[in-house]
């Protein structure tokens, strides 16, 4: 079933909107009373306002959703309901709404993988993201950080088969959709694999001089420098003219030489 029908058949099924409402309603209730108004000021700044936040970390957020799965008894419907839902979360301004669809797309998928019906499931995932990032609903580094970590960096690893259209993304008119390309990659290359792809997309994404691309280069080379570390140096020196010095300082300091390559980064700045 393709994605765009998804909300189609979700209505047909299950009353999706009125639905939705009265799930996301007990989900905002349960994340509210868990949440820490002490600490939502302070993230929501250090976001710098892109996303506002309840301030729930990761394990609670977990408990939170195996409790609504418990409850609500969610998870055991049709897929294609599942996926509506996700969807539907994604949408909502929030960011713990986007971070628990997150969450739970991770679950689904893990358990999708060991069956026949994973080919099935991670197209569907995946159309639904393309559609999430064509209207904007993720917006905001961490929540693009969460979905790479948490969703994306299973494709590559265990459904190799799509690595040809997670690759198509770097044309994509999303500047979160390019940068997540390259980011479902990153635990591929701190284990030595697929690293001709992944040159292969930094090289077309580094005419861009936007930060969030030019950070994401630079964390996946950071983390393949530590046991691959030659690989990682040569695409240091190879597009050292198109990374920032943010990156360079960041980034680079698991090379050997580091100390030369942040003093020709801070010279070049000056």
């Amino acid at each position: 079933m393709k994605a765009d029908h998804i909300g189609h058949e979700c209505q047909r099924n299950s009353n999706f909107p009125a639905r939705s409402a009265q799930y996301h309603a007990r989900l905002v209730e349960m994340l509210t009373a868990s949440a820490n108004p002490e600490t939502t000021d302070w993230f929501t700044n250090y976001l710098k306002g892109e996303i506002t936040y309840r301030r729930l970390k990761t394990g609670m957020l977990r408990a939170i959703l195996a409790e609504f799965h418990e409850v609500t008894q969610i998870d055991q419907l049709p897929d294609e309901v599942q996926l509506g839902q996700m969807r539907y979360w994604l949408a909502k301004p929030m960011a713990e709404d986007k971070l628990t669809a997150i969450l739970w797309l991770q679950k689904w998928l893990k358990l999708k993988s060991s069956t026949s019906e994973a080919p099935t499931s991670v197209g569907l995932a995946l159309e639904m993201l393309e559609d999430v990032f064509r209207v904007g609903d993720i917006h905001d580094w961490s929540t693009n950080d969460w979905l790479c970590v948490k969703v994306l960096e299973i494709i590559p690893e265990q459904h190799s088969g799509f690595i040809p259209r997670l690759m198509n993304w770097v044309n994509a008119d999303s500047l979160w959709q390019r940068r997540s390309c390259l980011l479902a990659f990153k635990k591929c290359g701190k284990r030595g694999k697929y690293l001709d792809e992944i040159e292969v997309l930094i090289d077309r994404l580094l005419p861009s001089e936007e930060r969030f691309v030019l950070t994401a280069v630079g964390w996946v080379l950071s983390d393949a420098s530590r046991q691959y570390m030659d690989w990682a140096a040569n695409l240091f020196e190879k597009y050292f003219d198109r990374l920032s010095h943010e990156v360079i300082v960041r980034h680079a300091k698991y090379l050997p030489n580091y100390d030369d390559i942040k003093r020709r980064s801070r010279e070049r700045k000056e």
